[in-house]
């Protein structure tokens, strides 16, 4: 994805008039004493600037204890840099109000408008190259529809390389895999505990047929059940160019988006990519352009 850059701290902070306020808050969790909330009205009044900013200037607190605070009063979900000690590529939770972060709800308010999750199963995730960091788009994506919707799941399909298991931190050993051979059920499914919206169907036990497994009926049925168990479900698969596994499963869920990597992938792959997603019968409903 694009390069990370830090917010300007000004679209981060408050007025101390809000309700409730930022001071007030601030004091109650403990993050700044009675005393310096009255050096930071001070400062305040001198500077005219807001009060999450007079505070940072001050050094009394930190950015993450503004953004918590901002976070609470506008109900948005927020997850404080570090927790579950999840890796950097997942900027949706360590760069909350960051640009990359912009971009994922944009991708997801078209996806609002082109996709109907009440009448297709999932929405397969596609690229045309296995470096083309369609996986972490993916998990950012489903952490960004966690913010909106009550349950998210994200199926981690490619049964080939799996990603998901090592993004979230799993230790599950069941999955995708092991759910279509009948080794397991949906207890396979992993709830996180630090993102209560999300969910994870990891890949599971390699298996040396990969393209079969998703080829029985059981694949089909599995995306039925989960589409009944969960508000948006978004399948995380192997590229296009190692094979038709993607295409599989994209026929299955119904709608595909694709990642287009910057300087990598050629226009003619989009064309083919055009042409197999119809053969497959799936639907394309967009695509997006990253930084692979």
């Amino acid at each position: 994805m694009s390069h990370l850059a830090v917010p300007n701290i000004s679209t981060l902070s408050s007025s101390e008039a809000g309700a409730p306020a930022m001071g007030h808050m601030l004091v109650a969790k403990g993050k700044l004493s009675a005393a310096d909330r009255e050096l930071v009205l001070e400062s305040q009044q001198h500077s005219g600037v807001r009060f999450g900013e007079a505070a940072l200037a001050l050094g009394f607190v930190e950015k993450s204890d503004i953004e918590g605070v901002l976070a609470e009063q506008f109900a948005a979900p927020y997850y404080k840099p570090g927790v579950g000690q999840y890796p950097h590529q997942l900027v949706a939770l360590h760069q909350p109000y960051g640009p990359q972060m912009n971009v994922l709800r944009s991708v997801r308010s078209q996806l609002a408008l082109r996709h109907d999750w009440s009448t297709a199963p999932g929405l397969a995730v596609v690229s045309q190259h296995e470096n083309d960091g369609a996986s972490i788009f993916t998990a950012n994506l489903a952490i960004a529809f966690a913010q909106i919707h009550e349950s998210v799941l994200l199926v981690d399909a490619n049964l080939q390389r799996p990603h998901q298991d090592v993004l979230f931190n799993l230790r599950s050993k069941s999955g995708t895999s092991d759910v279509l051979a009948g080794r397991a059920g949906m207890d396979a499914i992993v709830r996180l505990q630090d993102l209560p919206s999300l969910s994870i169907l990891p890949a599971g036990t390699p298996a040396p047929n990969p393209q079969e497994l998703l080829c029985r009926p059981a694949f089909e049925r599995l995306s039925r059940n989960l589409a009944e168990r969960f508000s948006v479900v978004l399948y995380d698969v192997p590229a296009l160019d190692e094979g038709d596994d993607a295409l599989v499963v994209a026929a299955h869920a119904g709608d595909v988006l694709l990642v287009v990597a910057r300087n990598t992938t050629k226009l003619a792959d989009l064309v083919s990519v055009r042409d197999r997603l119809k053969d497959f019968g799936a639907q394309l409903v967009g695509s997006v352009l990253i930084d692979s």
